[in-house]
C-alpha cells in the first residue's frame, strides 16, 4: 500500500522540474508477482510501491502520483483496462505511464487495451530486463512531457507557477482536504513599496528583486507545497496539511528571510533591502472552494499592507462579519469630494499603552465601547485594544494590573484625515474588519466603522430629494423635522428609563444595584445618542446654509 514513507519521494506538485522519473506503483492481485516485480525494479533503482486492491488504487493515485502505473489485467475487484480509463480520466497534477503486465497477446486485446489509456504492454512471463527497459523508454515520454509542462506552466522570470496552474493545483488540493479533513493554509505574499524600487533603480533590478524573492518562496518550501507568482509583484503559497498557526510561523520566518537579501542598485557599492506583506487564511468548516481560501489571504493581506507593511497578519485576527456595499443613488456619489475626517466619529477615550488593564475594562464598560485606541506617552498610536483581548487574557495571574500593551494588537489599520473617505469606504467593503482608526500626524482623532458610513449615506439622503431639485431650505426644514423626531424618540425611552429606575430605588436594596447600572448604561447611551444626534444636525445645517 502506498504510505507516508513513498510519499516524501513524489515529484514536487507544481515545480515542474525535469527530473528523472522513477515513482512506480505495481497493481495486482498476486502477492508473488507484487514481490518480484518490486524486486527487479529496486535492484534498478525505482522507488516502488505495491497494491493487491485495484479498487483503492485511484484514491492512492490522487493522494501521491506516481510516474508510472504497472497493472495486471484481469483481477477481481476491477481490470487493468478499466482501472486504465479511471486513470485517463481523473484530475492528476502530471501524466501516469500506465504500462499492462499480461498474458494476453491477440491483436485484438492489444488494440483493446491501448484503447483504454495504457502506453505499453509486457507479456508474462517477466524478464527483468525487458521490463525495465521499458519503463526507461516511458521515462523519455514522461520527461519530455514535463519539460513541456513546465515551459507551459512556469513563470519564466521567478521559476514559480503561473496563476492558472496553481489555480488548477489549488483547487486538487481543496477537494483533497475536503475528503480526508485536512488543514489547508493559504499565505498572499506583498512586496512592500515595489513600484518605488522600479521608478528608482529601473525595472532590470526589480525584475532580479522579484527573481529573488520567488527563488527565496520556493526554497524555503516542502516539496508538497505550491508557490506561484500571482500578479506583479504579489506571490500566492499554498501550504496542504498546514493549520494558520504554524502557516503564520512561516510566514513570519520568510518574511525575516527577505528582508536580509540585499540588492544592487545600479551605482557601485549602493545596495538596498526589501521588505515584504503577509497575509494568512486556512480552511475552514464552511471554506467550500479555494477561491475563498485565495480571497481570505488576500483580506488579511491587504489589512497587514494598511496597518504598516512588514508584517504578517492571519484572517483569524479579523473575526469579522463580511463587509458592507452601499449603493449609489443614481450617478450621484455620496463619498465625492469628501474627506474621512468628515464622516468619522470623533473618539470618545483613548488609552496609553502603560495604562492597567482594568482601568481599560472600566473605560469599556462605561462609554459603552468595544475597543479603544492605545498611544504612547506622546499621543502617538502604537496599538488598539478590544474587549476580546482582555477576555481572551483573564486566565493569567494578576492580568489586572499589567498594562495595556502587553495585550493590544499592533496591527492597526488607519489613515490620515484628509484621505478620501471613498477609498476607507472600499477597504471597509473589501475586509471582514469593521472599523478603522483615523489619524492626524500619527495621532488618532476618530473612529470609521461600517455603521459611519450607513450613518453618512441616510443623512445624504435626508438632505438630497429624490429628483434633486429640492431647494437648501426644504432640505433643512426636512432635516430639522427628523431631528426632532429622533430627540422625542429618545427622550421618551429616557424618561420610561428613569421612571423604572425610580420604582426599583423604593423596592429591595439587593437588586438594586444591579439595576441602578444597567438603567444608568442606557441612560447614557440614550444621551449619546442625542449628542451624536446634534452633532450631526449642526454640521450639516451649516454645509446646507452656506
Amino acid at each position: 500500500m502506498l504510505g507516508k514513507d513513498s510519499a516524501q519521494a513524489t515529484l514536487p506538485k507544481g515545480r515542474f522540474q525535469a527530473e528523472t522519473p522513477n515513482q512506480v506503483l505495481v497493481v495486482d492481485d498476486d502477492p508473488a508477482i507484487l514481490r518480484l516485480v518490486q524486486r527487479i525494479l529496486t535492484k534498478a533503482g525505482f522507488e516502488v510501491t505495491v497494491s493487491e486492491h485495484p479498487s483503492q488504487v485511484l484514491q492512492l493515485i490522487e493522494q501521491q502520483c506516481p510516474d508510472y502505473v504497472i497493472t495486471d489485467w484481469v483481477m477481481p475487484e476491477m481490470d487493468g483496462p478499466t482501472l486504465c480509463r479511471k486513470i485517463r480520466t481523473a484530475e492528476l497534477p502530471h501524466y501516469v505511464y500506465v504500462l499492462f503486465l499480461t498474458g494476453k497477446s491477440s491483436g485484438k486485446d492489444i488494440i483493446h487495451g491501448l484503447e483504454s489509456g495504457a502506453d505499453d504492454f509486457l507479456i508474462k512471463p517477466i524478464r527483468p530486463g525487458e521490463l525495465v527497459a521499458r519503463l526507461k523508454a516511458g521515462a523519455r515520454v514522461l520527461s519530455m512531457e514535463r519539460q513541456l509542462q513546465g515551459l507551459i506552466q512556469t513563470d519564466p522570470l521567478t521559476g514559480t507557477m503561473t496563476r492558472r496552474a496553481f489555480e488548477r493545483q489549488a483547487e486538487r488540493e481543496m477537494v483533497r482536504a475536503q475528503r480526508y479533513n485536512l488543514d489547508l493554509a493559504c499565505v498572499m505574499v506583498d512586496v512592500d513599496f515595489f513600484k518605488k524600487i522600479n521608478d528608482t533603480y529601473g525595472h532590470p533590478v526589480g525584475d532580479q528583486v522579484l527573481a529573488s524573492v520567488g527563488r527565496l518562496l520556493m526554497e524555503s518550501t516542502r516539496r508538497s507545497d505550491l508557490v506561484a507568482r500571482y500578479g506583479g509583484e504579489e506571490f500566492c503559497v499554498l501550504l496542504p496539511e498546514t493549520d494558520e498557526e504554524n502557516a503564520s510561523l512561516w510566514a513570519d520566518r520568510t518574511r525575516q528571510a527577505l528582508k536580509r537579501l540585499e540588492f544592487h542598485g545600479g551605482e557601485k557599492d549602493k545596495t538596498f533591502r526589501i521588505s515584504a506583506s503577509m497575509g494568512v487564511s486556512c480552511r475552514m468548516a464552511d471554506t467550500q472552494h479555494h477561491t475563498t481560501l485565495i480571497d481570505m489571504a488576500d483580506q488579511a493581506l491587504l489589512v497587514a499592507k494598511q496597518s504598516g507593511r512588514d508584517r504578517v497578519v492571519a484572517f483569524s485576527q479579523l473575526n469579522e462579519d463580511d463587509g458592507l456595499r452601499l449603493e449609489r443613488n443614481g450617478n450621484r456619489d455620496p463619498l465625492a469630494g469628501v474627506p474621512a475626517s468628515a464622516v468619522m466619529t470623533p473618539l470618545v477615550c483613548m488609552l496609553r499603552a502603560t495604562d492597567p488593564v482594568w482601568q481599560a475594562a472600566d473605560l469599556f464598560l462605561r462609554f459603552r465601547i468595544n475597543s479603544a485606541p492605545v498611544t504612547d506617552d506622546e499621543g502617538l498610536l502604537v496599538g488598539i485594544l478590544s474587549e476580546k483581548d482582555i477576555l481572551a487574557a483573564m486566565s493569567q495571574p494578576e492580568v489586572w494590573k499589567q498594562p495595556v500593551e502587553k495585550f493590544m494588537r499592533t496591527e492597526v489599520v488607519c489613515y490620515e484625515e484628509d484621505t478620501p473617505a471613498k477609498k476607507v469606504h472600499e477597504f471597509l467593503c473589501r475586509v471582514s474588519i469593521r472599523r478603522v482608526v483615523v489619524v492626524k500626524a500619527g495621532r488618532p482623532v476618530g473612529i470609521i466603522s461600517r455603521a459611519s458610513f450607513l450613518r453618512w449615506y441616510i443623512n445624504w439622503l435626508t438632505t438630497h430629494a429624490p429628483d434633486g431639485e429640492a431647494s437648501p431650505d426644504h432640505q433643512w426644514q426636512r432635516r430639522m423635522d427628523q431631528a426632532r423626531s429622533n430627540v422625542r424618540l429618545a427622550a421618551d425611552a429616557i424618561i420610561q428609563q428613569a421612571a423604572q429606575l425610580k420604582q426599583r430605588a423604593a423596592g429591595d436594596q439587593a437588586e438594586f444595584l444591579p439595576e441602578l447600572i444597567d438603567r444608568a448604561s442606557a441612560i447614557q447611551e440614550l444621551v449619546n445618542d442625542m449628542l451624536a444626534e446634534s452633532r450631526s444636525f449642526l454640521a450639516e445645517s451649516s454645509q446646507l446654509l452656506e
